[in-house]
């Protein structure tokens, strides 16, 4: 063990997955999926590598929801223009 500070933000995605439960991130026409809307799974500040399209926010939940999360959050302020809504 070290007493030095681990910069949790820098952990690869293996590490990030066993330190932090996943975010569910809905964003509404991303530039990478403009006609519709995408859910990305963040661990911690470390994105999966890929996201999931969908036609319509309730088909998005609704995939959140039976992957395992159950908390929404409004879209804060500073967040990027696309972000709809987050989940835990």
């Amino acid at each position: 063990m070290t007493d030095e500070p681990v910069d949790l933000q820098a952990l690869p995605l293996h590490m990030a997955r066993v330190v932090f439960p996943p975010m569910w991130v809905v964003c509404e026409r991303p530039l990478d999926f403009p006609d519709g809307w995408t859910v990305r799974v963040w661990w911690g500040m470390t994105p999966e590598p890929r996201g999931y399209g969908f036609a319509t926010l309730e088909l998005a939940r609704g995939f959140i929801q039976r992957n395992g999360g159950c908390v929404r959050f409004e879209r804060q302020q500073g967040d990027d223009p696309v972000v709809c809504e987050s989940w835990l």
